[in-house]
């Protein structure tokens, strides 16, 4: 989703048919949630005006939330489709639209959890400790994929107060010529990107530098939270391995 919305790929074909999955499955899994026994005090409770009640007090508003935006955004993209997006008005409410599917984004966190939950009844303590670190690599990767294309997003289309933007002052050497970065492959301009948000969250050697106001506060920005989000990494990576030795 980050890619489509940073380099403007049209819904077309699989992306189609996965933006449209997307909020049925979910939608399908809002409604099996009410049926879903759940465990309290050590017991499972199994009784559907319990399970509900429980449900509308924990995930029920943030799932709701979730899947609204994702219908909401394909509403607008048919909307928008249909009309043949002519008009600067009609674009801005399709850019709207593909915005709202920003919010698809935080069920990762449920998916965590989710998963974390059937590891520990599942699996055995080497195996959990297994997909945690799994877990961990994965929230590793998907920040990292989300910072990349914050970052060729602003380069590309947010304002610039000095005139200058990243993405123009970078150039790929081929040979004894210069390439601009716009006019390289869509799959190079992501792996550059990758790379600086990986440095990022690392806090390693950067070879792309801001050059206007927006640029250097979504850097700013990105550097606290690289440092946040390793901080917490290393915190739940030691926690786990403790609670691991204190089992065996």
């Amino acid at each position: 989703l980050p890619c489509v919305l940073a380099w403007d790929i049209p819904f077309e074909g699989w992306l189609k048919v996965s933006a449209w999955a997307t909020p049925t499955f979910w939608s399908f899994d809002i409604a099996v949630t009410f049926l879903t026994g759940f465990w309290r005090g050590g017991e499972l409770v199994m009784d559907p005006k319990q399970t509900a009640r429980d449900y509308f007090r924990t995930w029920f508003v943030f799932d709701a939330a979730v899947v609204s935006c994702d219908w909401a955004s394909l509403l607008v993209d048919e909307i928008t489709g249909a009309s043949g997006g002519q008009g600067v008005k009609m674009l801005r409410i399709a850019r709207i639209g593909r915005s709202l599917q920003i919010v698809g984004m935080l069920r990762m966190v449920r998916l965590v959890r989710i998963a974390d939950r059937i590891a520990r009844k599942q699996l055995a303590e080497g195996s959990h400790l297994i997909v945690t670190l799994a877990s961990l690599f994965s929230c590793i990767l998907w920040v990292a994929h989300v910072l990349a294309c914050a970052w060729y997003a602003v380069g590309r289309y947010a304002t610039s107060d000095t005139g200058a933007r990243w993405t123009f002052e970078r150039y790929v050497s081929v040979g004894a010529t210069s390439v601009p970065f716009l006019e390289s492959g869509a799959l190079y301009q992501y792996m550059v990107t990758f790379h600086w948000a990986a440095s990022q969250i690392a806090l390693g050697a950067l070879d792309i530098m801001p050059t206007n106001s927006v640029e250097r506060l979504v850097f700013v920005l990105a550097m606290m939270t690289g440092f946040l989000f390793g901080s917490a990494l290393v915190s739940t990576l030691s926690a786990a391995m403790m609670d691991f030795h204190f089992r065996q």
